[in-house]
């Protein structure tokens, strides 16, 4: 990878098909802000074409977490939103010691 490329886990910009901009209702949480009342962001671990992965801690348990949230590009897609669903509720039934155990899934009050 020469020096002025992207790492390969981080989209430079939205897919072609994604909604415009101006469609979005939200922003991605930034460090500070508070998700689901109980996870403080810390930072981004880093972004890709549907979704968005944030570094977090519970704020009750103190334990690091890795937070993934729908891409802004796609909150208006209900398809994209049953298929992240989907892939949370499948994921959690993964028990291996080299993939990230799932936590909790749902919806915020935003969407």
């Amino acid at each position: 990878m020469s020096p002025s490329s992207s790492p390969p886990h981080v989209s430079a910009a939205p897919p072609a098909h994604a909604p415009e901009p101006a469609a979005r209702l939200w922003s991605i949480p930034q460090a500070g802000d508070v998700i689901a009342g109980k996870y403080r962001v810390e930072g981004m671990i880093g972004q890709g074409g549907l979704a968005v992965i944030l570094r977090a801690m519970h704020i009750q348990l103190e334990e690091p977490v890795a937070i993934k949230l729908l891409s802004p590009l796609w909150e208006q897609s209900r398809e994209a939103q049953e298929r992240f669903i989907d892939e949370g509720r499948a994921a959690t039934k993964i028990r291996s010691e080299h993939v990230v155990r799932v936590h909790d899934v749902g919806t915020l009050d935003e969407g």
